[in-house]
């Protein structure tokens, strides 16, 4: 099938752009974006992602409100013919590429929908490429660049309305081969957990923490770090200076976190970095509202059959609805009435950097026994 870019000479192999060059069932092309409210009291998020070699499109939008509720809306349909970026009520709009990016979900049975403008902060930094081979072939292979942006327009969340003005945004866009996708991962002796960074550990514990900031209008960036259980580091990548350009990358760094008494979860993460142009930046985040739990977007086995994201589920438009309970720092209740404590949770965050207030973005993912989290 042909495609409006098949008229471009940005073609990279002897197919035209609908088929990928690898049959890998995992091959994904995804993005997410979110912004919150600086008071914490409300915030949202959405994905959308192609599977190529599935045939799928599937995603989700989402809400949190009062610190108490995350709403999440689901949704699921077949890729072709259609593979423009929308999805039953869901649509994004690329108004200038890198620069203004407009997303929409209309009127729906969620009780929430959202017309959000972002608009470019910094230009989109590309992260070092993620690539893990074990056991004979690869478990990892793809690219991410991510953005930090302004975001303004209107939520209405639970009858009531929001105004954004220049909120903190923040977006990525990944794409290739990573586990956890298509519903089925070919086993790794040793290796339960099917987050797509739990290979590089080798099973034995994982921890990754990112923060993406803005402190005031003249200083930006954005540090991501792996380490296995025991603290040695197995990927660093991330970015850090004026919006205007310059930004310089980082070099090297150290960090320690305060938790929550009895949980996993950071109330203050510290930072230390150090760029290659020689300046220094002391980076503390704290939470300003609770953090998502990605399992209501489709991650971590999400949607009802516990499939996960990618799965071949319907050619029409399928639609899950439900609300989870976050209101505890990291315990999650369930609409069922169980409650988890989920290893993938992200989190708008107020940061000081050298001391210069500002707000941000923070995943947060502690699997296994990590050695700097015991107490």
């Amino acid at each position: 099938m042909l495609t409006a870019l098949d008229e471009s000479f940005m073609h990279q192999a002897a197919l035209p752009f609908e088929l990928c060059a690898t049959s890998d069932h995992r091959f994904f092309d995804r993005t997410v974006v979110t912004a919150s409210a600086p008071d914490g009291g409300a915030g949202m998020i959405l994905g959308m992602a192609a599977y190529k070699n599935m045939n799928v499109m599937d995603g989700f939008a989402a809400v949190h409100v009062a610190q108490a509720r995350q709403h999440n809306l689901r949704m699921s349909r077949e890729l072709r013919p259609d593979m423009s970026q929308a999805l039953g009520p869901l649509r994004i709009e690329i108004v200038k590429p890198f620069q203004e990016i407009r997303y929409i979900l209309e009127a729906n049975d969620a009780p929430f929908q959202f017309d959000m403008v972002f608009e470019k902060f910094m230009e989109p930094v590309l992260e070092e490429p993620h690539l893990h081979r074990a056991f004979g072939r690869v478990t990892q292979d793809y690219l991410r660049f991510n953005q930090l942006m302004t975001a303004s327009g209107t939520l209405q969340i639970e009858g009531s309305t929001f105004a954004a003005a220049r909120w903190f945004g923040w977006r990525d866009h990944s794409w290739g081969v990573r586990p956890g996708v298509g519903g089925f991962e070919p086993p790794l002796p040793g290796v339960t957990d099917n987050f797509p960074s739990a290979a590089r550990a080798g099973g034995k514990g994982l921890l990754l923490f990112y923060v993406g900031f803005m402190a005031g209008d003249d200083l930006g960036g954005g540090i991501q770090v792996i380490e296995n259980a025991e603290g040695q580091g197995i990927y660093v990548t991330g970015h850090i200076g004026p919006p205007s350009g310059g930004a310089s990358k980082v070099k090297s760094y150290e960090w320690d976190v305060k938790t929550f008494p009895g949980t996993r979860a950071p109330r203050r993460l510290h930072v230390h970095a150090v760029t290659e142009d020689g300046r220094h930046y002391d980076i503390v985040a704290e939470p300003a509202a609770r953090p998502w739990a990605y399992k209501g977007f489709g991650y971590d086995a999400g949607y009802d059959d516990g499939k996960g994201q990618g799965v071949w589920r319907s050619a029409g438009l399928l639609s899950e609805i439900d609300t989870y309970d976050i209101s505890d720092p990291e315990e999650v209740v369930m609409p069922d009435g169980r409650r988890l404590r989920p290893n993938h949770r992200e989190v708008a965050v107020r940061v000081q950097v050298n001391g210069q207030a500002g707000f941000g973005y923070m995943p947060f993912i502690a699997i296994g026994d990590v050695v700097k989290l015991m107490p």
